[in-house]
């Protein structure tokens, strides 16, 4: 029995089959996009869209191409690919733990230090606690490196990353922290989020209870929640405001003898909710530090501290290191839209590239990267992500990206690094469900309140590859409703 190739090998490998005379299917194939489009856009929603040949470049159809729009997490295809060409799959995000001298009789006369270059992999994506395992994990390499006692400080040293933690195009009036606009840090746990429980007290009228995972004094929350009548069914559970001193009161009610409210909110400072947790795990593991977490800056950034590390680099003793693989962190940005990877993956193509580790660093490296002249207004990028409302691009600019990483040597895992039709733990899994789009289409998706986004790769049932385009901003289902016919029109070329 013959084998079947997997979907995304099919994607790049298929011959390019398309019914003679060429001219005419590409003519049919236009007709069909362009009935698609016009039969849901209107003054409600306004559409771009383009198509091209993934594998050559021919531009197949275009409507209102030279017209920029919001791509919103369709940005993201932009900021991966450039961390493709840019870092490579294989280079890694590490997070490494140094002594500054020696130990003498299990004694460290300095500090411990924490450098991060912004890795993003000790975190509970696999299951709860699997972060505060990796944590202890590193405590114990410390500890079998005869370390026993540490008499300076935990220096958490995050001056990879330069500029502000968060873009001031994030909106932060709406959802201050919630957990896709978490700062942006070279030291990061759990995304930069808190994990926390919300469970009903023991009666009602009570205070419910408020936990956290990993447990962590550095973000601090006002537990406002009380413990409602069982008969109210619905949690409300609101995150307030910062005080401008780290601590977010958390409002709203959970019903007694319920299973409670769980949810993720943005750390405060990423940096110190490490410091904290490692703190408390090295000693449970018998390592004692004597002083406390400091964390080292760059001028400039958001919440800046002490600026100088107690130590040379050549006096510097490794003890242990934790490592996340580009293409992991790539994958998690595109499949899952998570926000903070996408801001990890741009600024490290601006270190990269010999530029700064910050928001306008990065995006002038990943602009270079992708082969834009500086004055090429069809492509404006100001963060990774795409939450920024700045963010402006035209359909052709994204096309020109996939055909770009279609044709490189890292195609395939970019293509697979995208979400899949119908595919279940990625953003278009209640979507272009059927066996008709299994294994043929692989497609970012890009909202904001009032846009919708969609672009990747089709392959149609001749064989032939196409790059697509889809960018709209209006009224989100119905755009959604145009995004899917469109893929519908090419998926039957």
């Amino acid at each position: 029995m013959m084998r079947r190739l997997p979907a995304v090998l099919l994607l790049l490998a298929a011959p390019c089959l398309v019914p003679s005379p060429r001219a005419a299917a590409a003519d049919s194939l236009s007709g069909r996009v362009a009935s698609a489009v016009a039969s849901k856009q209107g003054k409600a929603l306004r559409v771009s869209v383009g198509v091209w040949d993934a594998r050559t470049g021919e531009v197949l159809h275009e409507s209102s191409g030279a017209t920029t729009r919001r791509p919103a997490s369709v940005m993201k295809i932009a900021t991966t690919a450039a961390a493709m060409l840019t870092l490579g799959p294989k280079a890694e995000f590490v997070t490494e733990v140094f002594a500054t001298s020696e130990p003498d009789d299990g004694v460290v006369a300095g500090d411990l230090l924490v450098r991060g270059t912004g890795d993003p992999g000790i975190n509970n994506r696999a299951a709860p606690g699997t972060a505060e395992t990796i944590l202890r994990d590193m405590a114990k390499a410390v500890r079998a490196a005869g370390v026993t006692r540490v008499r300076g400080n935990l220096v958490l040293d995050d001056t990879a990353f330069t500029g502000p933690m968060r873009h001031p195009g994030w909106e932060w009036d709406d959802g201050e922290w919630a957990w896709f606009k978490a700062p942006v840090s070279s030291i990061l746990l759990t995304d930069a989020c808190v994990e926390l429980a919300v469970l009903p007290g023991a009666s009602e009228g009570a205070a419910a209870i408020l936990r956290s995972d990993p447990a962590t004094q550095a973000v601090r929350f006002i537990d406002k929640v009380v413990t409602a009548p069982s008969s109210q069914k619905k949690t409300n559970v609101v995150l307030g405001r910062s005080d401008g001193a780290g601590t977010i009161a958390v409002t709203g009610s959970v019903p007694a003898g319920s299973q409670g409210y769980r949810f993720e909110a943005a750390c405060v400072d990423p940096a110190e909710h490490f410091g904290d947790v490692f703190l408390r795990v090295l000693k449970e593991n018998g390592v004692v530090v004597d002083g406390k977490p400091v964390v080292v800056r760059n001028p400039g950034t958001s919440t800046a501290g002490p600026r100088i590390v107690s130590a040379d680099p050549s006096d510097l003793v490794k003890l242990a290191r934790h490592a996340t693989p580009v293409l992991d962190v790539v994958r998690v940005a595109n499949k899952h839209s998570q926000n903070l990877y996408a801001e990890i993956l741009l600024r490290a193509v601006g270190r990269a590239s010999g530029d700064d580790g910050s928001f306008e660093g990065g995006c002038r490296a990943a602009r270079k990267a992708l082969g834009f002249d500086p004055s090429d207004a069809s492509f404006v990028q100001v963060d990774g992500s795409g939450l920024a409302r700045e963010n402006q691009a035209t359909p052709a600019a994204i096309g020109k990206i996939l055909v770009k990483m279609y044709g490189s040597p890292s195609g395939r895992d970019f293509i697979a690094s995208l979400p899949a039709a119908g595919e279940a733990d990625a953003t278009l899994r209640k979507r272009l469900e059927g066996a008709k789009y299994e294994g043929r289409v692989f497609a970012k998706t890009g909202t904001l309140r009032d846009t919708s986004s969609l672009a990747g790769y089709v392959r149609g049932k001749g064989g032939r590859t196409f790059a697509f385009v889809v960018l709209c901003e209006g009224e989100v289902g119905r755009a959604r409703e145009l995004q899917d016919d469109v893929v519908e029109a090419l998926v039957v070329e």
